[in-house]
C-alpha cells in the first residue's frame, strides 16, 4: 500500500554537495506500517509509489541497531545520522526479516525507541504427515534394531534463513528460493526380553536421550542453522538482518532445548510375565537439509526422543510393565 503522505526528516542544504539530497518518512495508511526512511536525490517530495507500506500483522517491533552514517563532516545546516534495525529473537516457528531498511533522526544521536523500527514477521511453513506405525512383535525372537525411517515432518525455511557453502546469495535466490528441513522418524530398539520361564522376570536397559554426536555442530558452523533454539545472522552484506526458530513439535523442545546440547542417559526397567516377550523402542529423528533441487546441504543430525517409550508385547495382550529412570551424571 502507497503511503499517504512524507514527511521530511532532513536536507542537505548548505552541504554544498555537488547534488542535493533529502530524507524523508512515509506516513502510512491505517493499519500498516512505513518499514523506514526514504533516501531521495533533489529537494521534492518523493512519489508515493516510490515505496509500499506493510500491513502492521505482517511486521514484528525491533531494535534501532548501528550507525550506518552521519554527515558531522559536511557544513549542511541540518545533523543526520541514519542507524540500522535489528529483528528481536524469533518466536518458535517463525522468522524476522529486516530487510536492509533504516531509521534517523535530526542529530548524531542514537534515537531513541520512541521511534519506530520493524522487521517483517514470517510463518515458517511446517507441513506435519502420517508418523511411522508403531512396531509390533509378531514372535519370541529378537527384532530388528531399526524400523523404517518415515518422513513425518518437513520445515521449509527461505534462502535468506540458510548459509549455504555452495551457493552465494544471488544463486541461492535463484537456484534454490527455499529449502527443505526434513524429519524422518524411525523406532529403534533399546531392549527385548524373553522371559522363558514360569515366573515374572525383569529385565533392565540403558538408553541415552538427546542428541547424538557432534554432527549438530557441523550443520550450525555449515549452514548457521540452530536446531533446538533460535539463530541469526547479516544478510546482503550486513544492510540485512535475520532471526528464526523452527516450532517446538518439530525439534522436539515444547518442553526444554536441554537435549539438543546434552544427551542424558536413563534406564529402563521391564517386567515380563510368565512365557512372553517384550520389545521397548525409542523413536529417533533424524534431520536433512535438501535444496529445491533434492542436493543434500549438510551432514544428517539424530535426536533420540526419551520421553516417550514404546514396548510391544508378544503374545500382545498388555500385560508387562515398563518403568523409567534418570541415571545419575558421570562423576555425581
Amino acid at each position: 500500500m502507497p503511503p499517504d503522505e512524507f514527511e521530511r526528516v532532513w536536507d542537505d542544504k548548505g552541504s554544498k554537495a555537488y547534488s542535493d539530497g533529502s530524507i524523508w518518512r512515509p506516513i502510512p495508511p491505517s493499519g500498516y506500517v512505513a518499514m523506514g526512511l526514504v533516501a531521495s536525490r533533489g529537494y521534492d517530495r518523493p512519489s508515493r509509489n516510490s515505496v509500499r507500506c506493510v500491513r502492521a500483522d505482517l511486521v514484528i517491533a525491533s531494535y534501532i541497531n548501528e550507525l550506518i552514517w552521519n554527515n558531522k563532516r559536511s557544513p549542511a545546516k541540518l545533523d543526520f545520522s541514519a542507524w540500522s534495525i535489528s529483528p528481536p529473537g524469533a518466536a518458535a516457528g517463525e522468522v524476522y526479516l529486516s530487510p536492509g531498511t533504516f531509521v534517523g533522526a535530526a542529530s548524531y544521536t542514537k534515537p531513541s525507541m520512541h521511534i519506530a523500527a520493524y522487521s517483517l514477521r514470517m510463518q515458517i511453513p511446517l507441513h506435519t504427515a502420517y508418523p511411522p506405525p508403531a512396531p509390533a512383535l509378531s514372535g519370541d525372537r529378537q527384532p530388528a534394531p531399526f524400523e523404517k525411517a518415515v518422513v513425518s515432518n518437513i520445515s521449509k525455511l527461505a534462502w535468506f534463513t540458510v548459509k549455504d557453502p555452495n551457493l552465494s546469495a544471488l544463486e541461492q535466490l535463484r537456484t534454490s528460493p527455499t529449502y527443505r528441513l526434513e524429519r524422518l522418524d524411525k523406532y529403534v530398539l533399546v531392549g527385548f526380553g524373553h522371559n522363558k520361564s514360569s515366573l515374572n522376570q525383569s529385565f533392565k536397559w540403558t538408553a541415552t536421550r538427546g542428541q547424538n554426536g557432534s554432527s549438530l555442530k557441523t550443520l550450525t558452523h555449515t549452514t548457521g542453522i540452530e536446531i533446538g533454539t533460535e539463530w541469526g545472522f547479516n544478510v546482503w552484506g550486513a544492510s540485512g538482518k535475520v532471526s528464526a526458530k523452527l516450532s517446538g513439535g518439530f525439534t522436539h523442545t515444547q518442553t526444554s532445548s536441554e537435549g539438543w546440547t546434552t544427551s542424558t542417559a536413563f534406564e529402563i526397567n521391564a517386567t515380563v510375565p510368565a512365557h512372553k516377550a517384550v520389545a521397548v523402542y525409542l523413536v529417533q529423528s533424524d534431520y536433512k537439509l535438501l535444496r529445491e533441487n533434492g542436493t543434500q546441504v549438510a551432514t544428517d543430525i539424530s535426536y533420540t526422543d526419551g520421553d516417550n517409550v514404546y514396548w510391544s508385547e508378544y503374545p500382545p495382550a498388555r500385560e508387562c510393565e515398563v518403568t523409567c529412570k534418570p541415571l545419575p551424571a558421570p562423576g555425581s
